[in-house]
């Protein structure tokens, strides 16, 4: 069985073990900070529905960063996932977002129904995240968007808010996050209610 993004939380609280808790999933905030320390431009933009998110950019494209796991009050949210969405002159095919998953660990991909396309990088447990882990998060979603705009011809913008990966000088466009639709846990917790796996429909945001 393939590893999940489970794994990746696993390394890095291994390689994190010694450093210092600064940001966590229970407090959307924290995070920002964090974004902004490492110069990227973000912002707190919660859904309709009250679900916390985080609005920024890497590597020339828009993203969201929503919170899982929460209370039905959308608080004491337990996970994350990032997700950025791309509006498409000309239908992706199926083949490429099931070569797509079928090939890659921590992020997953999917197609809405207008046939745009998006990727996703959930991690299940962003508790307690050092300022090490969360840089080594932020690079790997980097590499994730850098390598599906390639992989679906999508041109990113010029204009990087990244710290970690300057600007390669692309040409202009931007994705566009997804929203967030939610079912209630057993455990009253709330998580999304399109699980992972290639065929998810998703909602560009207006």
């Amino acid at each position: 069985m393939r590893p999940t993004s489970a794994a990746l939380i696993l390394s890095l609280a291994a390689g994190g073990a010694n450093a210092q808790d600064v940001a966590s999933a229970t407090d959307p905030q924290s995070l920002l900070d964090q974004f902004e320390g490492l110069g990227m431009a973000a912002r707190l933009e919660p859904y309709e529905s009250g679900r916390q998110r985080i609005r920024a950019k890497v590597a020339g494209v828009n993203y969201a960063l929503a919170f899982y796991g929460c209370l039905d009050d959308m608080t004491d949210c337990r996970g994350m996932m990032f997700t950025a969405g791309f509006d498409m002159a000309e239908p992706v095919g199926w083949e490429v977002v099931n070569d797509w998953n079928e090939t890659r660990v921590y992020s997953r991909a999917f197609i809405d129904e207008e046939g745009d396309p998006y990727v996703q990088m959930p991690v299940p447990t962003a508790e307690a995240l050092s300022e090490d882990e969360i840089r080594r998060l932020v690079d790997i979603w980097e590499s994730a968007v850098i390598k599906f705009t390639d992989t679906i011809g999508f041109e990113r913008s010029e204009d990087s808010a990244s710290a970690a990966t300057p600007a390669p000088g692309q040409p202009v466009a931007s994705g566009q996050p997804a929203t967030g639709a939610t079912a209630t846990t057993p455990s009253g917790r709330v998580a999304p209610n399109k699980a992972a796996g290639a065929g998810a429909l998703g909602a560009k945001d207006q």
